[in-house]
């Protein structure tokens, strides 16, 4: 039986700190909240360091977690990052990945910034296939609370790397067909796709940067009305990444 307490202060500093990432990367922790997102990390390689939960939460949801601690509802709504606290908050252990998985299709960002995006976009990585997403070192960092909270879990089942970007196609070039998305790019359904093959999306505002850009093998846009400039990045990725699974096998 838990016995429900306050959070210390030391613990609830804690807790508030790792909305930044330098103090996450301090403590090689993160946030996660809520029972879908929990699941999902006990469904995965990651470790569950700490979960706290009300006494409701406990009540209800009825799922079994190591290392649980029941404490008071007031003071998880206090370090909550959500407007509505679900009840139940874990610190998650980092991981670090440094080498690149395998696989027929890889997807690399170049300066992702908004957390929203990059979580959505993790999200339709992994709903096509994708188990490798390569980030340049200045792309947002995907343990924010709100990238985290948007992937839906989707982070937990992924191969994440933080890599000098233009390095890492540098040495792919050879072996994998490479295309970036570009307003002037061949029209996405009227190409031919091939595998291996990595997709490189770039950044809300300028897209590709010049350096990354020339390692391309081919260009390609998405077709749509001309009232709108550009789709969102996550969009595009989503739209782009059903297209090849449309038309190439899953590997």
């Amino acid at each position: 039986m838990h016995q429900s307490m306050k959070l210390s202060q030391r613990e609830e500093k804690l807790i508030r700190s790792l909305r930044q990432k330098k103090y996450r990367k301090k403590e090689q922790l993160f946030i996660v909240e809520g029972t879908k997102l929990l699941s999902e990390v006990q469904k995965s390689a990651y470790e569950l360091v700490q979960v706290f939960a009300s006494s409701e939460w406990l009540a209800t949801e009825g799922i079994d977690f190591k290392n649980v601690r029941e404490v008071e509802e007031a003071d998880l709504k206090k370090v909550s990052n959500l407007s509505q606290p679900p009840g139940v908050l874990a610190l998650v252990a980092m991981k670090h990945e440094e080498k690149v998985a395998e696989s027929d299709l890889t997807l690399a960002l170049e300066h992702i910034q908004d957390p929203g995006n990059l979580g959505t976009i993790l999200r339709s990585a992994v709903a096509f296939g994708v188990k490798t997403v390569v980030c340049s070192t200045d792309t947002v960092d995907c343990y924010s609370p709100k990238v985290v909270q948007a992937s839906m879990g989707a982070l937990f089942h992924l191969n994440l790397v933080y890599t000098d970007l233009e390095s890492y196609l540098s040495q792919e070039k050879e072996s994998k067909r490479i295309y970036g998305t570009h307003l002037e790019g061949e029209n996405l359904y009227k190409t031919t796709l091939q595998q291996p093959a990595i997709l490189v999306m770039g950044n809300e505002a300028n897209g590709l940067s010049p350096k990354v850009e020339k390692l391309l093998h081919q260009k390609l846009r998405i077709p749509h009305d001309a009232s709108v400039e550009s789709l969102n990045v996550s969009m595009a990725t989503t739209v782009f990444l059903a297209e090849y699974r449309r038309r190439v096998d899953w590997g």
